[in-house]
């Protein structure tokens, strides 16, 4: 009989009602609170995966609004070497300005490449480059007697430099 009592006492209670509430209510807003946290971790997910992938998509540099691997098709430079005065001389004849060059030399042992900076040779004109001022990453210079080809580097649209891949022979 007293157990009774304390059954009815407890389970008709107000506070044993409220918690009848409390669960039902819960029982509704569970749906609603896995689905945005679905959506977040999917959302996450999505981020991460996203910016993984972005290392590994290159993306293409462009010049005059189109891909500047076809714009170095258009580079025509001729290039010699006077080995009395270690100057390379560049002509630009083709319809694209050349914002830098690369030196390529054979020294026996390897094939090294020379930065020769900025210079600047615009379409139709030619340039007179001291190999002095070809360094390689080394800080040398190659000797003119060992240059074998040149290569143009181009500025892109964004101010970004791109080296042609097609060698000009000296």
């Amino acid at each position: 009989m007293i157990i009774l009592r304390i059954y009815r006492k407890v389970f008709k209670s107000e506070n044993f009602n409220m918690v009848k509430m409390i669960k039902k209510s819960r029982r509704g807003i569970s749906p609603v609170i896995a689905t945005v946290l679905l959506i977040a971790i999917v959302l996450i997910l999505g981020t991460i995966i996203f910016l993984w992938a972005r290392g590994w998509i290159i993306e293409k540099q462009t010049k005059f609004g189109s891909s500047i691997d076809l714009v170095c098709e258009d580079v025509e430079l001729d290039a010699s070497v006077d080995t009395s005065t270690d100057m390379l001389s560049v002509d630009n004849t083709g319809g694209v300005s050349v914002y830098a060059l690369e030196v390529l030399a054979d020294d026996g042992d390897d094939r090294l490449r020379y930065d020769c900076g900025e210079q600047r040779i615009f379409a139709g004109s030619s340039k007179e480059i001291d190999l002095a001022n070809c360094k390689n990453e080394d800080n040398e210079s190659p000797s003119a007697d060992n240059v074998v080809s040149v290569f143009p580097v181009l500025l892109d649209d964004d101010d970004e430099l791109y080296v042609c891949e097609d060698e000009i022979r000296v």
